[in-house]
């Protein structure tokens, strides 16, 4: 590196191609100087050959005497940047000899490599490095040598590693729990490319960190239409696992402060629902998994329009001290979208930072088989009896349900 004791140059090619000295844009001449400094800044601390300069300034055929033609462009290039020392001969080319962080493009990577560094440890100061990335860029790289074949790769390159930094900064804001604030931008990014399954997944997470878990998981069935249908391509195990998250409600989707004092586990009152489609055991395997898909869907929506916690794939929980009739509700609901049983309980659970624990689960599960045994003498409870076309059942003084589809009138149970 040659030290001038000048005021360094800045070179900035996130954008159209500039070169500036102490805030001053130097005027950089035609276009055969202006693709000579890309191809050098492309490999900046590198020797580039006399070969490949002289295709990247003549790539349509260069001339008989293009070593001197080169050789030309280079002084016209050092005087340019004002001096002799930053464009150097080497016996197999020439290197532009400049500190790489005066690069913008050398910054810009940088920060997006100290912002991955970050991310799992602090995403504040992760979010802060990718927004300094992004402040860089003024417009498209090597705008005006954007096509020239000796700048495509890299400038392709640069428009990934873009659009991988705004991706990163959606997932600081993410981490710090700011999904509500960004679904609209989010948005209009999967509108703009809806192939990218990153900015599919920033969406569904978006959308159930803000509350809207049925929404989260339709944006997930928008995703497997349009790779479906216009690319032949299913969805990946990132969006399929996202999604399960989504229906399980797992608690590590919600980002929480790191240094939080895990909060003890407390007795609550609840009241479990657990749905058991009717699917039969003999089905083509492909169609099985879609018919179970399909319950777990249902099942999941309807707990997020009832404010019920999904604490497995087809079993939801309450919490509230008024849930019987909600409970009830669910239970009807659920046997009129899609034909199956559903077995109630309520007692207590354990709810902490880990979710919902407790038998009460199981024991909603188990009373899903119950509904098959002889039916009790019926009662009244909370004014739900033979509602649509559920029963509620009381067992003596036991508290908790069995919910079944009523008889045809005249059939006997």
């Amino acid at each position: 590196m040659v030290y001038t004791g000048v005021m360094p140059l800045e070179f900035r090619v996130l954008g159209p191609l500039e070169v500036r000295r102490d805030g001053v844009v130097l005027p950089l001449g035609g276009t055969k100087v202006r693709a000579l400094l890309a191809a050098l800044l492309i490999d900046v601390g590198r020797v580039v050959s006399t070969d490949v300069l002289i295709d990247a300034l003549w790539a349509t055929g260069a001339p008989a005497d293009a070593r001197h033609a080169l050789e030309a462009t280079v002084s016209r290039l050092r005087r340019a940047l004002g001096g002799e020392g930053e464009v150097r001969n080497q016996p197999a080319g020439y290197i532009l000899d400049v500190d790489p962080e005066t690069v913008d493009a050398v910054r810009f990577r940088r920060l997006l490599a100290e912002a991955a560094d970050l991310a799992d440890a602090d995403a504040r100061r992760a979010g802060r490095r990718v927004d300094e990335a992004l402040a860089l860029w003024r417009g498209e790289p090597y705008a005006e040598l954007a096509f020239e074949a000796f700048a495509r790769e890299e400038v392709a390159e640069l428009v990934e590693l873009r659009l991988q930094a705004d991706e990163q900064r959606i997932d600081a804001a993410l981490a710090e729990g700011r999904g509500g604030e960004l679904v609209g931008e989010i948005s209009a990014l999967v509108a703009a490319e809806p192939a990218r399954e990153g900015r599919r997944a920033q969406l569904m997470l978006a959308l159930y960190t803000a509350g809207r878990q049925a929404d989260a998981l339709a944006a997930f069935r928008d995703a497997r239409t349009f790779l479906r249908e216009e690319l032949g391509l299913e969805p990946s195990e990132r969006l399929r696992e996202l999604e399960r998250a989504i229906l399980l409600q797992d608690p590590s989707l919600v980002a929480r402060p790191r240094a939080s004092v895990a909060r003890p586990r407390m007795r609550r009152p609840a009241t479990a629902v657990v749905f058991e489609p009717a699917i039969a055991l003999d089905l083509d395997p492909e169609e099985h998994e879609r018919r179970t898909a399909r319950a777990t869907a249902i099942v999941a929506r309807v707990a997020d329009h009832y404010g019920a916690r999904l604490v497995a794939p087809l079993a939801i929980v309450f919490l509230d001290e008024n849930h019987s009739a909600t409970a009830a509700a669910v239970a009807r609901e659920l046997a009129q979208t899609m034909s199956g049983r559903t077995g109630i309980a309520t007692g207590e659970v354990l709810v902490g930072d880990e979710g919902v624990g407790g038998p009460l689960v199981d024991i909603a599960r188990r009373n899903v088989g119950a509904a098959a045994e002889p039916a009790p003498t019926l009662e009244r409870r909370d004014g739900l009896v033979r509602r649509g076309r559920l029963e509620v059942r009381l067992r003596g003084s036991t508290p908790w349900w069995v919910v079944w589809p009523s008889p045809a009138p005249g059939s006997r149970r």
